[in-house]
């Protein structure tokens, strides 16, 4: 099946650094909770699907049944 969901760590120095990919939200929240190394470390998420950018910290992922307080960045061209 596609991978619809590409995750990034965000880097200090302005880097993305490839995490993983999902097919789901829900799992690609689940893998930014496991690949956290601090609370406050940045990730971007990518749908594929949407080419929508949803870019939150590691701490505002609670749990994979509540929705992220997150801010989407907006569209990617398409």
């Amino acid at each position: 099946m596609e991978q619809l969901f590409h995750i990034f760590r965000d880097r200090p120095n302005g880097k993305l650094e490839f995490v993983g990919s999902a097919q789901t939200l829900e799992s690609s929240l689940k893998l930014v909770r496991s690949k956290a190394s601090g609370p406050a470390e940045r990730f971007t998420i990518f749908n594929l699907m949407a080419h929508e950018i949803t870019r939150l910290r590691a701490d505002e992922v609670v749990d994979q049944t509540s929705p992220p307080n997150r801010t989407p960045s907006g569209k990617v061209g398409s």
